[in-house]
């Protein structure tokens, strides 16, 4: 079966040479006989490569190319010429009809971030039409003056039943997928990281006809103002040729901001996928001691508050983290934002060795946990409650059923919010009344009267939140790319 990328060089190469049909028809001398070699040579690779394809007319093909190559020549008359020409259209008209595989490229950069890909990827993967690629591409820490410092490779984190490609062995001028996906939308507007600048999105979109970007994160809500700011440096916005949200209040907050609505598809997002499929396991051994007969809370935190409160955020979180564990019925595994340290030592200096401090610190409890690994997963199994800030884990361990209280926030502000991209606001809230303590106190009772209004407000606002987000995005955009094409041929077939 034969790529489409193929396909459509194949017929490139059919407008030049019928161009030069009618060039060495009329003209003499020692440009008639370049273009006439040209021509051959154009039609001995198009020979060559029907000749390696699995094609379901590969002799229907073959006949007729050998029969220009038999009439080709300088001087001929117009109606061997308008006979080569038509044999010509004719293979054209046949190649767009026959099936075609599909080249797919995924690129994430940071394995913690592959949630946002994994369940298109299956679905993919899973298509006798297409061919994937797991490409992780590298990066760099950004150093204070916002140059490129540390290197960054984490194709080795993925587990065997994902098959990863080395970047520097896939070619994306050579390959030219016809599908990429990307997870990084900033380029080179990121404070804290950078890809490598080969993998910017305007960089992409030479080789590719679809270039996708699903966001790494689950929205939560938002004012104008802040989604404007926000898209101030999402650069790939303007080269992807969908984005994908995960649902329709998202959708309209993007075409709100200028995006064109054909661009944005509101189809869900994979990240509710990986954890809706999960399947919960055992406790790492590692954390086993630490946990065991203990009412777990995971307390996440983020890097918005890191960047705007500073130090007194830091002595925050470390009182909450020491006042949890002070409880000998309770343990905590603190998971803050990946790039939490990458994010002090290039942005917060000042910062630094307060932060080394405290972890040092924390780190010696004997119910305490420092989750730094890329994936969550395990965090949402063994813990009983989050406590949270405002960031993306969250609106994913809804999906656990398990309570949640916010720091920040509060139900109240759910009536004046212009963009609600998911309706967390029947969770609990730190700001309505319910202090850290009496959230501990109710989770160990086992207790969560708002159980049932939080899952009904929080699935009822997304798309496919059921766990098929990933296999419709792959069909939707699969569907886009025959879309595109038809519209190319329609276009070329216009007089």
């Amino acid at each position: 079966m034969i790529r489409k990328y193929v396909v459509q060089q194949i017929c490139s190469l059919f407008d030049t040479i019928q161009d030069g049909i009618d060039y060495i028809s009329t003209a003499q001398g020692d440009t008639a006989e370049l273009v006439l070699e040209n021509c051959q040579y154009a039609l001995h690779q198009i020979l060559q490569t029907i000749q390696q394809e699995e094609l379901t007319a590969a002799e229907y093909y073959i006949e007729r190319v050998h029969s220009v190559l038999d009439r080709l020549e300088i001087g001929a008359p117009s109606d061997c010429c308008q006979i080569m020409k038509q044999q010509l259209e004719a293979v054209r008209e046949r190649l767009q009809q026959e099936p075609v595989r599909l080249e797919i490229a995924f690129l994430p950069y940071k394995f913690s971030m592959w949630d946002s890909m994994d369940s298109v990827w299956r679905a993919a993967a899973a298509d006798p039409m297409c061919d994937c690629y797991v490409v992780p591409i590298p990066y760099y820490d950004r150093n204070p003056d916002h140059s490129f410092g540390k290197f960054h490779y984490e194709g080795t984190q993925f587990p065997e039943d994902i098959p990863v490609v080395d970047y520097a062995s896939y070619h994306m001028a050579e390959r030219k997928p016809d599908i990429v996906y990307i997870h990084n939308p900033y380029d080179a507007f990121n404070h804290v990281t950078s890809v490598d600048p080969h993998y910017y999105s305007h960089e992409l979109k030479k080789h590719t006809g679809m270039l996708v970007y699903i966001p790494y994160y689950v929205a939560g809500s938002s004012k104008a103002l802040g989604v404007q700011t926000t898209l101030t440096m999402l650069s790939a916005y303007r080269q992807a040729d969908r984005i994908i949200v995960q649902s329709d209040g998202m959708k309209r907050g993007l075409i709100d901001l200028g995006i064109s609505e054909a661009c944005v598809m509101a189809l869900g997002t994979p990240k509710l996928d990986y954890v809706v499929r999960h399947q919960p396991g055992e406790c790492p051994p590692d954390w086993r001691k630490k946990l065991q007969g203990k009412t777990v809370f995971l307390v996440n935190s983020s890097l918005t508050d890191l960047l705007r409160l500073g130090r007194n955020w830091l002595l925050s979180i470390k009182a909450l983290l020491i006042g949890i564990t002070a409880d000998a019925d309770c343990a905590v595994i603190w998971r803050p934002h990946p790039l939490t340290e990458a994010t002090v030592k290039s942005m917060r200096t000042d910062l630094l060795q307060l932060y080394q401090d405290m972890k040092a610190h924390l780190l010696q409890l004997d119910n305490f946990i420092y989750d730094e690994n890329s994936n969550y997963l395990s965090a949402f199994d063994v813990s009983h409650a989050l406590i949270t800030d405002y960031s993306s884990l969250p609106f994913m361990y809804g999906v656990t059923k398990k309570p949640i209280l916010f720091l920040t926030g509060s139900q109240s502000e759910r009536e004046s919010l212009k963009y609600n991209f998911i309706d967390y606001y029947d969770c609990y809230f730190q700001e309505d009344g319910l202090h850290v303590t009496s959230f501990v106190n109710m989770v160990k009772k086992k207790k969560d009267p708002l159980q049932q209004k939080r899952l009904a407000s929080l699935f009822g606002s997304l798309i496919n939140a059921d766990g098929t987000a990933g296999e419709k995005i792959h069909a939707a955009i699969v569907e886009a790319v025959k879309v595109s094409e038809q519209q190319i041929v329609t276009k070329e077939q216009k007089p």
